[in-house]
């Protein structure tokens, strides 16, 4: 998610993840998930990065007003990036699984939920990173456009260099349709930095433990789960539930 967008108010794709994989994970996990808090904790942690880097380049919070705009502009943006979703699906699912595994290790009683493993944290990073690396490499990514799903290749070589391709994508704004540009290469560079990032603090052993406290009201373990009846109202979640006021 481009900071920028907050910073100028102007709206952002938000990609969400294909919620009925999601639901068949946490009926395997046994696990409930709260996808509006979930959501929450992401979009509140972008909003505070950009208002981070805000007062850092200007010396002065962000606006509240121009961060209601840019979210109400993001509501109304259509796309689909097929790849994208399906690339956040994965990477959801890993952090569930990983969840769990850290719940099932410490103890499902004890108030907070710590793990000194580094194997256990260094394979759920590896797997990302390989995941990743994997669709650099394949070079490809599924987009909507003209209405239809094209394969568009995310860079190219010259003189043995490396360069990102522009690749033109059709959204929907305000029920009326457009093109804009992105750049997946540099999409999928981002994700590989931050997970080789925490890879390094583990290594290096600056970061040893690993606290999950703050999904403990997000993400909760059920003893039991005989059906998916109650998990269903997750295929409906929207940014139209989440008021961006609240969060402010």
């Amino acid at each position: 998610m481009r900071i920028d967008k907050i910073i100028k108010g102007g709206g952002a794709y938000i990609i969400l993840p294909d919620f009925k994989k999601l639901n068949e994970i946490c009926f395997e996990l046994k696990l409930n998930i709260n996808f509006k808090k979930f959501f929450i904790t992401g979009i509140k942690n972008l909003i505070k990065f950009a208002n981070e880097k805000n007062v850092e380049m200007y010396n002065k919070a962000l606006n509240k007003e121009k961060i209601i705009i840019w979210f109400e502009n993001t509501k109304e943006i259509e796309a689909n990036l097929p790849s994208f979703r399906e690339d956040n699906t994965f990477l959801i699912t890993e952090f569930l699984k990983f969840y769990d595994k850290i719940v099932n290790n410490n103890g499902m009683n004890d108030t907070k939920y710590y793990i000194d493993q580094q194997e256990l944290i260094l394979n759920y990073l590896e797997k990302n990173i390989e995941y990743i690396q994997n669709r650099i490499d394949n070079n490809l990514t599924k987009i909507e456009r003209d209405n239809k799903i094209i394969n568009e290749e995310i860079c190219f070589q010259k003189r043995k260099k490396i360069f990102p391709r522009i690749i033109n994508l059709d959204i929907e704004y305000k029920n009326e349709k457009h093109q804009m540009k992105f750049v997946p290469y540099l999409i999928y560079e981002d994700l590989l930095e931050i997970f080789l990032y925490n890879m390094e603090l583990i290594k290096n052993k600056e970061i040893s433990k690993l606290g999950v406290d703050c999904y403990n009201r997000i993400i909760n373990k059920r003893s039991n789960i005989s059906h998916l009846d109650n998990l269903e109202e997750l295929d409906k979640f929207s940014l139209e539930n989440i008021k961006i006021e609240d969060l402010l």
